[in-house]
């Protein structure tokens, strides 16, 4: 069965109602953080040495050691990636996502590694800002041109200046239909651009298997994939992901049993969970209907 249909067998899919496709989710927290961040970062980086103890990963924890957030965002451990830094959680794994990593990782390729990308995509910036300016200036003096043109035009009397305002309105549709026309061609480039980063997405991949080797490839990055089509069925990601779950593990942990186990623990909370709904059954139904009523 798994190799005709490339799937497992399950008695959900004779449900008529049930999607085996569209009604299941993928948990956003699992997969994106303690899935693919965790293993590009620990599994590749740090176990094939490609940040080098006594090299790029110190530099990487005093770089940590610096780093300034509001408490209200939680702390890395500063020997991340070492024995003595443990286990990082899932939120951890999603602050270094980000909110360390977009900073400190272009920090480190930059101080530890020879090469001018840095420089490339600081001049790309430049360009961006300087081509921002310049179009406000030329909008500027195109709107200062047009008042001193009317001012000149109404001291030749109300024909001229009539004249001239036709003039700058006809200008101005001219203008507007040109930024529709911008637009168009905007809404067109963005569709190529969505093009290009699917094939850059796959060129990525290509060359994530020629830097690091195929076995880096885990079944995490095509349930990724599908992390968009979840958003679109069930809302936004914090709506669904687990992280809520986890907490309510974490304080069912925190309870102290006596070495009370083999599932006592677990039948205590479902017979509570039972007493509670019986309880609420029986008020509720005292409150729709009284004891003289009919």
């Amino acid at each position: 069965f798994v190799k005709e249909h490339a799937t497992r067998y399950t008695q959900l899919a004779h449900l008529p109602y049930f999607d085996l496709v569209e009604q299941i989710v993928i948990d956003p927290m699992h997969n994106l953080f303690l899935g693919l961040v965790k293993t590009h970062f620990y599994n590749i980086w740090v176990q094939n040495k490609i940040l080098r103890p006594n090299h790029e990963l110190a530099k990487f924890h005093d770089m940590i050691a610096d780093f300034i957030i509001p408490s209200s965002c939680g702390k890395l451990p500063t020997d991340i990636g070492m024995p003595s830094g443990g286990s990082l959680t899932a939120d951890q794994w999603l602050l270094l996502s980000t909110v360390y990593g977009p900073i400190i990782i272009p920090q480190l390729w930059s101080a530890c590694l020879l090469t001018d990308a840095s420089g490339k995509v600081l001049n790309q910036h430049l360009d961006v800002i300087q081509r921002l300016e310049t179009q406000k200036q030329v909008a500027a003096s195109h709107k200062a041109d047009n008042r001193k043109s009317l001012a000149e035009a109404k001291k030749q009397g109300m024909d001229a200046y009539a004249l001239e305002k036709a003039r700058i309105a006809q200008e101005k549709l001219a203008l507007a239909e040109a930024k529709k026309t911008a637009k168009l061609k905007a809404a067109a480039a963005k569709e190529a651009e969505k093009l290009r980063l699917a094939t850059e997405k796959k060129a990525r991949a290509a060359q994530k298997v020629s830097l690091y080797g195929s076995a880096t490839i885990k079944p995490n990055h095509h349930y990724a994939t599908h992390v968009a089509d979840c958003v679109r069925n069930f809302g936004p990601l914090h709506d669904f992901w687990t992280f809520l779950f986890e907490r309510l593990n974490k304080v069912l942990k925190s309870f102290k049993t006596n070495n009370h186990a083999d599932g006592e623990l677990e039948t205590t909370f479902f017979h509570e969970f039972q007493k509670t709904c019986q309880t609420s059954r029986l008020v509720s139904f005292r409150a729709y209907f009284p004891k003289n009523s009919d």
